[in-house]
Order: structure tokens, then sequence, then C-alpha cells
């Protein structure tokens, strides 16, 4: 299995390709994807779904791109995000002048394994950046989206976050898994679950 980052949109969001045996998972494209969408096709890949960690619009906008280059996709997202990804205010959105709500139907994960495709991953429940926050787990490599990041974590400011619980829940779920995962944040460089345990200042 292969993951690759690809920084775009206005917040040098990081979306990821997943990829083995010809086939790949989208994983948070941001706004005009074009990186991602010519390396789908550079290496004559597969796409089977596309994949959301949560809610916020440089997390999803590139999804219509995705479609509309690949044709219809199975889209994942976690159920307590739907409101903010149906709401340009609430997922921001409308900060980059995009009025028309998210429309297309989501399917909904289970905490622990969800098979996507030819893909099985654990999804485990991160909530605090926003309610449905979600972290996938795909053997030894942790794509954390907004939940941590290389030495920080995600805001929780907005009037739906949680900062205790967003605190708790990285220590609880992210912080017990083996030192050695690599965790692919959604902006910055990658890093290790060892690094941030004992390096990350904001969950000591």
């Amino acid at each position: 299995m292969k993951i690759e980052r690809f920084p775009a949109g206005p917040l040098d969001t990081n979306g990821y390709l997943v990829s083995e045996n010809g086939k790949c998972l989208a994983i948070d494209p941001s706004l005009n994807p074009t990186g991602m969408i010519n390396a789908i096709k550079s290496q004559g890949l597969t796409v089977e779904a596309v994949v959301l960690t949560h809610a916020h619009f440089d997390h999803y906008l590139g999804t219509e791109t995705i479609i509309e280059t690949f044709g219809e996709l199975p889209v994942w997202l976690h159920k307590d995000d739907r409101f903010i990804i149906t709401d340009p205010e609430k997922s921001g959105a409308s900060w980059i002048s995009v009025t028309e709500p998210f429309a297309r139907e989501t399917i909904h994960y289970v905490e622990g394994e969800n098979r996507v495709g030819s893909f099985v991953f654990k999804a485990i429940f991160t909530p605090g950046h926003t309610p449905g926050g979600v972290c996938l787990l795909f053997g030894n490599d942790c794509i954390t989206g907004d939940t941590l990041f290389q030495n920080s974590v995600g805001r929780s400011d907005f009037g739906y976050s949680d900062t205790g619980l967003l605190y708790r829940m990285i220590e609880e779920k992210l912080f017990t898994l083996p030192e050695s995962v690599t965790i692919w944040p959604g902006h910055g460089p990658s890093s290790t679950i060892g690094h941030e345990i004992q390096n990350n200042p904001y969950v000591r």
C-alpha cells in the first residue's frame, strides 16, 4: 500500500491518495486537486471512493472535481458532521464565496473496521475539532485530518468544537497506538505517534 500527499486549496490542505493493486481512495480532496488527479491518471488507478476525515470546506471542496473527472463515487463522512457539510457557513465554504451546500449523500463510518471498495481500514472517532472528526488507520499509517498535526492539534474555537474532548480523544485513542505509527495530518508534514507523545506541547 502507498500513501501520497497532495497539498491543495487556499489553506494548503493535505489530500491523500491511498493506493494498492491499481485501486485507490481519494482522501480529503481540497479545492482544485490537480496534483491528485494527475497522479491518479499517470498511475492508471481506479478510484473507489472519496473519503473525508471531516466536513470543513478545505477538506471536501475537491470532491465534485474528482467525481466529474472519474465518474460517480461513494462519499464517506461521519454522520455527526453531516450538518456541517450541508451548511456553507458552518463548513467555512462561504469564506471563499461558495454558497451552494454539499448535496450529495454520504456513507457513514462505523467505529472500528470499515470496508470501502478494495480497502479495509479502522475508523477512529476523534470528535473535538468537529463533532464527526475521524482518523483513518491503515496498518501502521494513520491519516489524522485536523485532529493531530506535527507538534500541534486542530483548532477548537468553532461553536461546535470541544477543546477538552479533542485533547482526550488524542490521548485515549491516538496516543495509545504504537509509537511507530506514522501520522499523515490535514496540514503540514507527517510525524509519528512516538514523536507527538514526546514533543507535542498541547497534549503532554
